[in-house]
């Protein structure tokens, strides 16, 4: 595995869970029934839908960055174990389209490439973290644009 996984932090998590307001923002969680199987962005499993609850909010995956990218996530509602960073993604998440956005110093976007199925995602995310300029790499949803997950080199 060519990299480690950088979920959101447990500690947003929780602070987003106790007040219902998105970090940063102050705007206000929607908690809701899933209505469909989007990936939460503490465990990475996917939610079922019409059984889990989740909250919805407004997150910057370049939090303390000069130029915010905030946009909106989801959470397990009650709560779950983050995905551990030494584990190669889950198939929840490479199983399905993603698009790995490659970033490096200064926050330089270097490229954006959309992969399908683990096998790809393994090999795109070795090839790119091969080029000594990719810091690390953001995974995003290719149908919603969404934030899903950071990818940084293994320590």
């Amino acid at each position: 595995m060519s990299y480690s996984v950088a979920v959101l932090d447990d500690g947003v998590a929780a602070r987003v869970r106790a007040t219902l307001e998105a970090p940063d923002y102050g705007h206000p969680a929607h908690a809701e029934v899933a209505d469909d199987d989007a990936p939460c962005r503490v465990c990475l499993g996917r939610f079922e839908p019409g059984e889990e609850r989740r909250l919805l909010f407004t997150y910057d995956p370049f939090r303390g960055d000069t130029f915010p990218l905030p946009g909106p996530i989801f959470i397990h509602a009650d709560g779950c174990t983050p995905h551990p960073a030494a584990e190669p993604l889950p198939l929840t998440i490479a199983g399905h389209p993603v698009t790995l956005v490659a970033y490096g110093d200064g926050r330089r976007q270097l490229g954006e490439y959309r992969v399908d199925g683990r096998d790809e995602l393994e090999e795109r995310a070795g090839e790119l973290f091969g080029d000594d300029t990719v810091d690390y790499m953001h995974v995003r949803s290719t149908s919603a644009g969404c934030f899903i997950c950071r990818l940084d080199r293994p320590a």
